[in-house]
């Protein structure tokens, strides 16, 4: 048929049949020709299945539409031309939805080899995989951290460093672990991270290794330099008035010796008071001294089962008498129903107490003072506790130093009461954060 109209072709298509079966009547019944009636029904058979081809070419096409899509394949082109307007229209349209479907593709492909070469090259290893440990993803940096051009299981790090392999496996989502490996012949320290994510019905696990020997390198030195920075400026406090009075001293000492003078009592006097000063000054540098060493002398943690709750219902007991007496109010609230934690009762006990004091101190002079202490639970094994006051908060310019040993902007402090706080949770592989506005408060913030 070269008719381009879908109606005119099944039309014409139908007639032939009515041709068809009216010759076979008229053969068979009339002329009875019985030879030529099998012919002309051979034809008629033919005639009526070619017709139903034809009408259903259009449903094949809409499958081989449909599957082309499933398959991915957007090579398959659709022609309506024989079929009139409608169908060119139809199959304009399979065609438009094809391209559309295949800029998707090749957009969606791009993306993902743009991902795949961001990942392979930054200097962070990446790792990801499956709940039973198939490995999906990894890139180049991790592969050359642990010296491995080929794993498909995370279980193949176990014979690389079991340290590593027990810390990418039980590293929790969104925290981080900082991981000590004996890799290559030398001792390395990497920061672990860990997030999921779900695809359908399967988890995922997406953890990066960063080397950070650098990182720790450059704040060691910043601290080293911070902290002797602090030790000088103490230091030089005492010893600059008693190298100035020693040699006061030394001067109205000689003078009286050149001239040969009986030394009156009011020279007496005047160097009596010199040294005492000079003594009291070298008292506070052996007690400088003492504080020092009182630092560095932090007990290792005796871990056991502690419940927090009870801990902080204990120090508001041993706090509410001294607090009511200052007329603080004093908050106790439980989020929720915190786990036990692996803890020393004593250290940890002696980290909120110090928080307790200095948020006391803070309130002194606020017209309705208010330190609230509470706690929640931070996944199945870890809780943070918060210590909160409506102090006037700690100045921008001395808030980086509040953790510095020896750094302290009250008379009379010793300043390593922070330092030492922040020691005794970073033993309990937990951190110490601060929060604050001035004229709004201090938050302190323990996860461990």
């Amino acid at each position: 048929m070269i008719y381009k109209n879908f109606k005119v072709n099944v039309v014409l298509r139908v007639l032939l049949i009515c041709i068809f079966i009216g010759l076979l009547m008229y053969f068979l019944l009339v002329d009875e020709r019985y030879l030529r009636s099998v012919y002309l029904a051979v034809f008629l058979i033919l005639s009526v299945l070619e017709l139903f081809w034809y009408i259903d070419k259009s449903n094949r096409d809409f499958s081989s539409f449909l599957l082309a899509l499933l398959q991915n394949d957007f090579s398959t082109t659709f022609s309506g031309k024989s079929k009139g307007r409608s169908f060119a229209r139809l199959y304009d349209a399979y065609n438009q939805i094809t391209q559309k479907f295949k800029d998707i593709n090749a957009d969606k492909e791009l993306q993902h080899q743009y991902l795949l070469m961001l990942i392979k090259h930054i200097n962070i290893g990446i790792i990801s995989f499956d709940e039973k440990g198939h490995v999906l993803l990894i890139n180049n940096a991790f592969k050359e951290i642990v010296d491995k051009p080929f794993i498909n299981n995370i279980k193949v790090l176990e014979r690389v460093s079991p340290v590593l392999y027990h810390a990418i496996n039980d590293i929790q989502p969104g925290r981080q672990q900082l991981v000590k490996l004996a890799l290559h012949h030398k001792i390395k320290e990497f920061a672990v991270e860990a997030s999921e994510f779900k695809v359908g019905s399967s988890a995922y696990k997406l953890v990066s290794l960063q080397n950070i020997a650098h990182q720790l390198d450059e704040n060691e030195t910043m601290a080293w330099q911070k902290l002797i920075r602090v030790l000088t400026h103490e230091i030089m406090n005492s010893v600059t008035p008693i190298t100035s009075l020693t040699d006061t001293l030394h001067h109205i000492v000689r003078q009286k010796l050149e001239k040969n003078e009986v030394i009156d009592a009011l020279t007496l006097e005047k160097v009596n008071n010199g040294l005492m000063v000079i003594n009291d000054r070298s008292k506070g540098l052996v007690n400088f001294t003492e504080a020092y060493k009182n630092l560095t002398r932090i007990p290792a943690p005796a871990f056991k089962k502690v419940s927090v709750s009870n801990l902080q219902q204990q120090l508001s007991l041993l706090f509410k008498p001294k607090l009511a007496e200052s007329n603080i109010n004093f908050e106790v609230t439980e989020v929720d129903t915190t786990p036990e934690i692996l803890a020393d009762p004593e250290l940890l006990s002696q980290v909120l107490i110090n928080l307790l004091k200095n948020a006391m101190e803070a309130v002194a002079n606020q017209k309705n003072p208010l330190i609230s202490i509470s706690t929640q639970s931070h996944g199945e094994k870890s809780v943070v506790i918060k210590v909160r006051d409506n102090g006037p908060g700690i100045p921008p310019e001395i808030l980086e130093n509040i953790f510095i040993p020896f750094f302290t902007t009250k008379e009379g402090g010793s300043g390593i009461g922070l330092s030492v706080c922040r020691q005794i949770i970073q033993l309990h592989k937990g951190v110490l954060t601060v929060d604050t506005k001035p004229g709004v408060g201090t938050v302190f913030t323990i996860m461990i």
